[in-house]
């Protein structure tokens, strides 16, 4: 079944994994309550898996290799950008 999850995200420059549905299909990157979030729709019943996750500020250099665009967010002056890679990856 489809639902849609909150991810928090953090507002610094970071790179991790993420356990998740691989059926993960994000749909919005934006702040609530001052904290950055993405929403996402997954299938509850799917596998997880493994996504690297990446945060980089604007100007600072990262490897993008096998990573896709989720959505920027502008926060306490500073804009963020994220990026998810492929599942497993």
């Amino acid at each position: 079944m489809a639902v849609i999850w909150k991810f928090p995200l953090p507002a610094f420059n970071y790179s991790e994994s993420k356990f998740i549905p691989e059926s993960f299909k994000p749909i919005a990157v934006d702040v609530q309550n001052g904290e950055p979030m993405l929403w996402a729709i997954v299938d509850t019943d799917s596998h997880y898996g493994c996504r690297r996750c990446v945060c980089v500020g604007t100007g600072e250099p990262f490897d993008d290799t096998g990573l896709d665009y989720l959505g920027t967010v502008q926060l306490n002056g500073l804009v963020w950008h994220y990026f998810m890679g492929k599942p497993n990856a």
